[in-house]
């Protein structure tokens, strides 16, 4: 199937990371502490989050700063954790990404073409970020720039800049950051997109160039995503969520259009809400994503997705639970 080549302004690479992963096998109980819980109980900031409660196997991915690999490290040494560590990696950010089918097909396209790999990926209001092994950073930027048409400025900009090991060099004294507590933490409004469609894939890596064009193939039937998550499993294959549809799209997604490839499962479920949230501080502090959660799951609010990229945070959850959903996060978030 011939691919449309797409259109993006850039290119962003964090520094190295650090990832850290819960995951409870199926049939089995949710651990005592989630590990957003522990993460905030030890003032660690998360720079990436994402959440799969979708299925009966829960899963929870971060991304912390090195410097807590140590703290994070003792996480895994309980047993009923269910929580492991993995050093040094990174994200690679591709924006903007203009809610595009074409945008997302087209990038798994150019991952399994070149044999890229990624632990996780999820979007943000402008970019589809993936988690990767910091080593493969420089490559897969240079591969995305082969095939992505870019701007003739185009630079991979680092997302991040160390500026205690700048000020080091001119002998001055390292910067500290500023830590942002309130009693509330300030959002920019509680936005609820009802009426969408979870859809479900579990994708063979083999299998996913294919997979890759079939989606983008969607944008010709007027749909955008209004969210997307994914993950690699094991032996390599990728569950991958969108959600799309609804009254703003004003087209229902059509499974015909994944007839006649194999290698992918495919489940559609209807009336789910998209919940998003935007704050001055929700990139650069500890503890919003456990407010924000934790408040769910200690009540009657089932979570199907979440995730947290850059300074946004996304919660899909039923229609059904959509308005208790927002009840309760407006008690721990004040908005204008």
């Amino acid at each position: 199937m011939a691919m449309k080549q797409i259109r993006m302004n850039g290119i962003r690479l964090s520094n190295p990371q650090v990832g850290v992963s819960q995951s409870c096998p199926d049939g089995a109980a949710s651990p005592s502490v989630y590990l957003y819980r522990l993460l905030a109980d030890e003032r660690i900031n998360i720079t990436f989050l994402s959440l799969f409660f979708a299925d009966d196997a829960p899963r929870i991915n971060c991304c912390v700063s090195p410097d807590k690999q140590a703290k994070v490290e003792e996480f895994t040494l309980c047993d009923d954790s269910g929580i492991t560590c993995r050093p040094r990696i990174g994200t690679v950010s591709v924006y903007p990404h203009q809610f595009s089918f074409s945008a997302l097909g087209y990038l798994l396209y150019v991952f399994a073409t070149e044999r890229f790999y990624f632990h996780q990926m999820a979007s943000s209001g402008a970019m589809l970020t993936f988690v990767v092994d910091y080593g493969d950073q420089e490559k897969i930027a240079a591969g995305l720039e082969r095939h992505l048409d870019l701007p003739a400025t185009r630079t991979p900009l680092r997302q991040e800049i160390d500026a205690d090991e700048i000020l080091a060099l001119y002998k001055k004294r390292p910067e500290t950051s500023a830590e942002y507590v309130e009693s509330k933490v300030r959002t920019y409004g509680i936005n609820l997109k009802p009426g969408q469609t979870l859809c479900t894939m579990m994708i063979s890596g083999d299998a996913l160039a294919d997979w890759g064009a079939r989606i983008q193939t969607l944008e010709e039937s007027r749909l955008r995503f209004s969210f997307v998550s994914a993950e690699t499993m094991p032996a390599g294959r990728i569950q991958l969520y969108f959600l799309c549809g609804g009254e703003a799209d004003g087209a229902d997604i059509d499974l015909s259009v994944f007839s006649g490839i194999n290698g992918c499962q495919v489940s559609l479920r209807p009336d789910v809400c998209l919940i998003s949230l935007q704050g001055p501080h929700f990139g650069d502090r500890y503890g919003i994503a456990n407010q924000a959660f934790s408040v769910l799951t200690g009540g009657p609010v089932s979570m199907l997705l979440a995730a947290c990229v850059g300074a946004m945070i996304y919660i899909v959850v039923s229609d059904d639970e959509m308005h208790q959903a927002k009840a309760l996060l407006s008690e721990v978030f004040e908005t204008p």
